[in-house]
């Protein structure tokens, strides 16, 4: 896990750094989180499942290449999942990811 974690952060600084070259973009980064509600859902699932609330929190790195129109990366830790309880049995499906989403940001004045 500890690997993940150094390598999303390796990611963001090698970002950083690229954008602190160009003249063009400003670079600004900063720190996320809130909380995450998740469930399972589909044609193949049978029965209402509980949802898992959860945390997810990361950090980003914003390149504002103009006044209106911006790429946001992304390094985050989110926690998903579900839980059950049916016939006297509980079940909970707990699931740890890092993701590393790109964004298109735009601004309309």
């Amino acid at each position: 896990m500890k690997r993940f974690v150094t390598a999303g952060a390796v990611v963001m600084l090698v970002a950083f750094a690229a954008g602190s070259a160009s003249a063009e973009a400003a670079w600004r980064m900063g720190v996320k989180g809130g909380l995450a509600l998740s469930d399972f859902g589909g044609s193949d699932v049978e029965e209402d499942i509980g949802n898992r609330i959860a945390f997810v929190g990361g950090m980003y790195a914003q390149a504002d290449v103009s006044d209106r129109f911006g790429i946001r990366l992304e390094a985050l830790y989110h926690m998903k999942g579900a839980s059950e309880d049916s016939a006297g049995v509980a079940a909970t499906v707990k699931l740890d990811y890092l993701e590393f989403p790109v964004l298109v940001v735009g601004q309309v004045p």
